[in-house]
């Protein structure tokens, strides 16, 4: 198993992707913003050779579920694996965001989601390629309303998606910064030191990385 990262620009927030290769394909964490970013990593996955097994979702801003569409195309019969919830404020918010954004981005804006066809529970795993991903459900309390935490073959790999930001700003308007502390306690009681954090921006890094995330809130 191979852990590669793609990493958007300035102009794609600087979203982190993640694609777990295996001996026959590959799944997919977390997607980007922009049509251009989201061309990029499908190219990504590409020259890997191999086709991609799952699509699965940490939360639901736009900068980690638009380019979906252009990993898996439209429509598709690839599994695209997130809880409920993740699902639900995806719903809630993408015209809201459109409004929002579009305006903003132009040409660059992927004008249509694609959403999860395959629901898990928190606390359950699910495998791929002989894989085993198993969810953690978070709810509140990131940077996000509906935060999933997903451990790949184990406790020591963990993709936080915006749970914990690694060297970069966070956007702190919408409040639930008590919560996200809280979170940040049961992250850090949940994994063991040696564990190695995948977050949705800035580096890959140590479990250190929840020690300067909650510095970051307090401060």
């Amino acid at each position: 198993m191979l852990i590669h990262t793609y990493t958007s620009g300035e102009f794609g927030l600087y979203v982190n992707a993640y694609l777990v290769e295996t001996d026959n394909g590959v799944v997919v964490i977390d997607g980007t913003l922009t049509v251009s970013d989201s061309k990029a990593l499908r190219a990504r996955i590409d020259a890997l050779g191999k086709p991609v097994l799952a699509v699965l979702l940490t939360h639901a801003h736009p900068d980690h579920v638009a380019g979906v569409t252009t990993i898996v195309g439209a429509p598709t019969n690839t599994s695209i694996v997130a809880l409920e919830s993740v699902d639900q404020l995806m719903r809630a918010t993408e015209q809201a965001k459109h409004a929002q954004w579009a305006p903003v981005f132009g040409d660059e804006w992927i004008t249509r989601w694609t959403y999860p066809n395959q629901f898990v529970a928190g606390g359950t795993s699910i495998t791929f390629d002989g894989v085993t991903y198993r969810v953690h459900d978070f709810g509140p309390g990131g940077d996000s309303d509906a935060n999933a935490l997903w451990l790949i073959d184990g406790q020591e790999e963990a993709v936080v998606g915006e749970l914990v930001f690694s060297g970069t700003q966070c956007y702190l308007a919408d409040g639930k910064i008590l919560r996200w502390l809280a979170n940040l306690e049961r992250l850090r009681k949940l994994l063991p030191a040696r564990a190695t954090l995948y977050p949705g921006h800035g580096p890959v890094g140590s479990h250190e990385l929840i020690d300067q995330q909650r510095d970051y809130l307090l401060a």
